[in-house]
Formats: structure tokens, C-alpha cells, sequence
């Protein structure tokens, strides 16, 4: 995935395009999400406090990370390796 080519000036977009590479990842298990170029969606934390934008794909991008060991609808691990 390619940061600025999830990057969307509409509210909730981005997020949403993060969600449909999840779940296309979880659906082709095993997978690999290559996030290139991703400081177009995380900006780095030194670089002052960022908007309320940031934080929502920031916040978003960790969540589905955290749950990438759930287990799939029909019970399996779903294998996911994000780099």
C-alpha cells in the first residue's frame, strides 16, 4: 500500500481505505502489506502536536494492527506480516 495513494482530503476516506487493505489482506491469508512511503499517513511525533486527521489514521492504523492474530469467521488464524 501507498501512503499518499490512501491519503483523501474527505473525512473518514483514508480510514476507510486502510480498512478495505486489511480486509483484503485477511480475506488472502496468508498475506504481506508493504506500507511504502508511510509517513504520507503517520507524520512523526517530533514534528509538533499534528491534526485531528492524523490522529484518527494514526489510531486507525494501530487498531488494525493490534488485531491482526484475531481469528477468522471460520475459526482459522488468519496470517497477516505487515513491513
Amino acid at each position: 500500500m501507498n501512503g499518499p495513494e490512501l491519503s483523501s482530503a474527505y473525512h473518514g476516506e483514508t480510514e476507510a481505505k486502510i480498512r478495505d487493505v486489511f480486509t483484503e489482506a485477511r480475506a488472502r491469508s496468508p498475506s504481506i502489506i508493504v506500507l511504502d512511503e508511510v509517513d504520507a499517513l503517520c507524520p512523526r511525533r517530533e514534528d509538533g502536536p499534528g491534526g485531528e486527521v492524523e490522529k484518527r489514521v494514526v489510531a486507525q492504523l494501530l487498531t488494525l494492527m493490534d488485531g491482526m492474530g484475531d481469528e477468522l469467521d471460520d475459526g482459522s488464524q488468519g496470517k497477516i506480516v505487515v513491513v
